[in-house]
């Protein structure tokens, strides 16, 4: 990373979220499975907890039956 881009990785990383996203992270991470809970949007910016909330939530792999899965394959897009 260039000096510039670090700086700013570093900034973000260590600014301070409400305990309210914090505790939604948490029960997101546990009730999905996930690695990782990714806080972003503009609540993120401003601050505005009343808004909508956006969260990425990063899992090891699919869990739950075939359907399931399928179903989860319909609705939500893989990234990659």
């Amino acid at each position: 990373m260039t000096g510039g881009l670090q700086a700013y990785v570093a900034e973000a990383l260590a600014t301070e979220t409400p305990d309210e996203v914090g505790t939604l992270a948490r029960m997101l991470a546990e009730r999905l499975g996930g690695c990782a809970v990714l806080f972003y949007g503009s609540v993120l910016r401003t601050g505005a907890l009343g808004d909508i909330l956006d969260f990425y939530v990063l899992t090891d792999g699919r869990r739950g039956t075939p359907l399931r899965r399928l179903g989860l394959r319909w609705l939500w897009p893989d990234i990659s």
